[in-house]
C-alpha cells in the first residue's frame, strides 16, 4: 500500500511502513530514504514562491516532473527501496495545505494504485491476491474444460477463500490468468464478497488471438469490477513484465501456477520475492 504524510507525523508510523522523502531537501535529522525524483524543480518552485500562483505550480509540476516518469516503473523502484514494506511518501505540509504530494497521489491513483493520506486511526482490512501462471501451450492445451484445469480452478477458489481475499487481480492472458478470473466470478456468483480487478498490459492486448478467445476475454471484462490499463501503448513484450510488477505491487499475496521453468511466470515470481510478497506456488504437474 502507498500512503502520503508529512515529516512531523512520521514518528508515529508503525515499523511495517517506510517513510520516503519526496521533498527537495529533507529536514535536518531525517535519516530515511530520499527520492528527489518526485520533488519540485527548484526553478519553478522559486518562481511560485515569488508569484504565489498555484495554477502555475501545478502546470510546471505536471510538465517538468510527472510527465517525465512512468508510474509503474517508479512504484516498482520505490518498493525495491522499501524492501516490499508499505510506502509513505513524505514532505512538509499538513494534509489540508497546498502540497505536491497530493498531485503525486492523484497521479498514482490514475495509474491504478490505491493511495491514502496516513493517520494513526486508519485501518485497512483489504486483502489483495494476484495470480501469475503459464499459458495453455505450457499446460494442458486450449480446452479449458480439461479436468486438470478444473482441478486447478477449484484449488484457486479454495485459496482465495482461505486468504479472505477481497480483491483478486488477473493480467487476463490466455491460460491461468483467465482461469483465475473464472474462479473469482464463480465465487461472486456463490455469494462471496470478492471483487475482480483486471490489469490490462496494453491497449490491443488480445488482437492476435482467435475470435473465440477474444470474445471470452471481452465477456470477462464485462463481469469485472475494475479494469486498469497499465499502458496505452501497442503490444510489446516488456509491457507484460510491467503489468506483472504492477499486480505484485498492489498485492498482499501472489499465487503462482508455475512448474519452476524460466519465462514470464518465473520473472514475476522472482520480482515478488524481491519485494517480499508471499508467493503460493501451485505446480501444475
Amino acid at each position: 500500500m502507498i500512503y502520503t504524510s508529512y515529516f512531523a507525523n512520521i514518528r508515529k508510523l508503525p515499523p511495517t511502513m517506510i517513510p520516503i522523502s519526496i521533498a527537495g531537501k529533507a529536514p535536518n535529522g531525517y535519516k530515511g530514504i530520499q527520492y528527489k525524483i518526485l520533488a519540485p524543480k527548484i526553478g519553478f518552485f522559486t518562481e511560485w514562491k515569488r508569484i504565489k500562483d498555484n495554477d502555475y505550480y501545478i502546470k510546471h509540476f505536471q510538465d517538468e516532473v510527472l510527465s517525465q516518469l512512468n508510474p509503474h516503473k517508479l512504484v516498482s523502484e520505490l518498493y525495491r527501496l522499501s524492501k516490499g514494506k508499505d510506502i509513505v511518501l513524505c514532505c512538509y505540509e499538513k494534509p489540508e495545505d497546498f502540497c505536491h504530494r497530493h498531485f503525486v497521489s492523484d497521479w498514482l491513483k490514475k495509474a491504478g494504485y490505491e493511495v491514502e493520506e496516513w493517520n494513526s486511526d486508519l485501518k485497512r482490512e483489504e486483502i489483495v491476491v494476484s495470480v501469475t501462471g503459464h499459458r495453455p501451450n505450457k499446460l494442458f492445451g486450449y480446452d479449458m474444460t480439461d479436468e486438470r484445469y478444473i482441478i486447478i480452478k477449484n484449488n484457486l477458489k479454495k485459496l482465495l477463500i482461505e486468504k479472505h481475499c477481497t480483491t483478486a487481480v488477473t493480467g487476463m492472458a490466455l491460460g491461468i490468468d483467465q482461469l483465475f478470473a473464472e474462479a473469482v466470478l464463480e465465487l461472486k456468483e456463490e455469494g462471496n464478497p470478492i471483487k475482480l480487478l483486471t490489469a490490462i498490459p496494453c491497449k490491443n492486448h488480445p488482437c492476435k488471438w482467435p475470435k473465440l478467445s477474444q470474445e471470452h476475454y471481452q465477456d470477462i471484462l464485462k463481469e469485472a469490477d475494475h479494469m486498469v490499463l497499465v499502458s496505452d501503448s501497442a503490444y510489446e513484450p516488456s509491457l507484460m513484465q510491467i503489468r506483472n510488477e504492477y499486480m505484485v505491487n498492489i498485492s498482499n499475496v501472489v499465487i503462482a501456477v508455475w512448474d519452476g521453468s524460466r519465462g514470464g511466470t518465473g520473472n514475476c515470481v522472482e520480482y515478488a520475492k524481491k519485494v517480499n510478497r508471499p508467493v503460493i506456488v501451485i505446480n501444475p504437474k
